[in-house]
């Protein structure tokens, strides 16, 4: 089964920068079969973010690339146990995207930049845990997310 998310900019501003009048549709599809709420759940957030426009945050960022959105859902679906919630998923100014979980004190963020190099962040109350990596194998996210399920 897949699931299919279009979106349209026709709803969203257009960066005046770039001068564009008309609409244009952004698809994305996930397998869905046998995958959990959260994941569906981060699929459909993931796909909403590519559809933001030039100038999206004020601030002159660019629209989020689509190698950038597939790195994030690749994280997303190399989780093979289920989570109580869906992470948050944020655009990141310059072109990025967040995932952020979070149970009671613990916290584990991870950043999909540009250049498609991550940046970790884990937080246990006062102690806070960062890096940059090339990639994440799915084992590793799944020993984070054990932690922080864990609190």
């Amino acid at each position: 089964m897949t699931a299919i998310t279009s979106i349209s900019r026709s709803a969203l501003p257009i960066g005046r920068s770039q001068g564009t009048q008309g609409v244009s549709t952004a698809n994305r599809s996930y397998p869905v079969l046998g995958l959990s709420g959260w994941q569906i759940s981060a699929f459909r957030k993931i796909a909403a973010l590519s559809v933001l426009p030039v100038n999206w945050d004020s601030y002159g960022s660019v629209p989020i690339q689509e190698d950038v959105l597939d790195v994030a859902s690749d994280l997303v679906s190399g989780v093979t146990f289920d989570l109580a919630t869906s992470p948050r998923v944020i655009p990141v100014a310059g072109g990025g995207v967040q995932l952020e979980w979070s149970k009671g004190l613990r916290e584990l963020i991870i950043r999909v930049c540009p250049d498609l190099t991550l940046e970790l962040a884990a937080r246990d109350g006062q102690t806070v845990t960062d890096g940059s990596v090339g990639s994440l194998p799915p084992a590793v996210l799944q020993q984070l997310l054990s932690w922080l399920e864990s609190a």
